[in-house]
């Protein structure tokens, strides 16, 4: 809990929703994502695919009909309690309520110790995801 010491709490949802376009946009490296659905990213048809563009989503989510962005590497676990999103310039991260919904206030910083702490949680999460063949990258 240490990383988290140096962080800016957002209290407001929609703040934490205001910064995640640009996160992901200005990313330059690698843009990873943990979220129970796709992170909504209107007006854009593709991301930078020069860029390590990974997301964990929730699997039992209904993603038909959805459009869901180009450039993404998606993997699937049973259940996403968490909400993350580390680029190599910061990251944000929202802990679940007592029950198991996320809360969307998030911890954000661009210390390196969080980002550090944030990209092993991801990493940690993401072998153990699958990828799903029915859902296209």
């Amino acid at each position: 809990m240490g990383e988290l010491s140096t962080v800016k709490l957002l209290t407001d949802t929609m703040t934490t929703f205001s910064f995640i376009p640009r996160m992901i946009l200005d990313a330059k490296e690698f843009a990873f994502s943990m979220k129970d659905s796709p992170i909504p990213l209107h007006g854009y048809e593709t991301l930078n695919v020069q860029i390590d563009n990974r997301s964990i989503l929730q699997e039992d989510r209904v993603y038909v009909g959805e459009r869901l962005l180009e450039g993404v590497t998606r993997r699937f676990l049973p259940k996403v309690e968490v909400f993350l999103l580390v680029t190599e310039k910061e990251a944000l991260f929202s802990a679940p309520y007592l029950n198991g919904n996320i809360d969307y206030c998030s911890f954000m910083s661009d210390d390196p110790n969080f980002k550090n702490w944030c990209k092993e949680l991801f990493l940690h999460f993401w072998e153990k995801a699958k990828p799903n063949p029915s859902i296209s990258s």
